[in-house]
């Protein structure tokens, strides 16, 4: 993943496979992956008032699409 983010000159790559969705920054040591299980966790944390950790993570902001 390192020489995929320096060869590509990003910070991250977001790698789909038939099982798994997984976000990685490897220069940051990050990776983050889906489960449908959080899902819901991310979900009820928004509906308290907490925050996204991915959204968080990928920097998103109005009008970014993922």
């Amino acid at each position: 993943m390192e020489t995929i983010c320096a060869d590509e000159n990003v910070r991250g790559v977001l790698v789909i496979q038939e099982d798994r969705e997984t976000y990685y920054q490897p220069g940051d040591g990050i990776e983050y992956f889906f489960h449908p299980n959080l899902a819901k966790m991310r979900v009820r944390n928004i509906t308290k008032g907490g925050n996204d950790h991915l959204v968080g993570a990928m920097r998103l902001g109005p009008g970014d699409e993922v």
